[in-house]
């Protein structure tokens, strides 16, 4: 169905692979955010639920503020691995 390019560059995608270091994910995920993770969320933690070619999965707990924002509290919050812009 999709073309072999495609299909190509998505063999190399796994969904068990080795997890990368927390600090590296947590920089990662402040870059994005654009804050430190504590002003987001009340915890973070630091082992992954997942990690896969493309990024990883932790559970968190969102800040009593966002937690009244949004109606959730505990999440899950998937992290791109450093380096995959490249």
């Amino acid at each position: 169905v999709l073309p072999p390019v495609i299909t190509k560059e998505l063999e190399g995608l796994q969904d068990e692979v080795p997890s990368v270091p927390f600090a590296q994910m947590r920089a990662r995920a402040e870059e994005e955010l654009g804050m430190p993770l504590e002003r987001a969320f009340a915890s973070v933690d630091e082992r992954p639920l997942a990690a896969a070619s493309l990024g990883q999965a932790h559970r968190a707990v969102l800040t009593d503020d966002l937690a009244a924002d949004t109606g959730l509290r505990e999440v899950v919050v998937k992290i791109q691995r450093p380096g995959i812009d490249r």
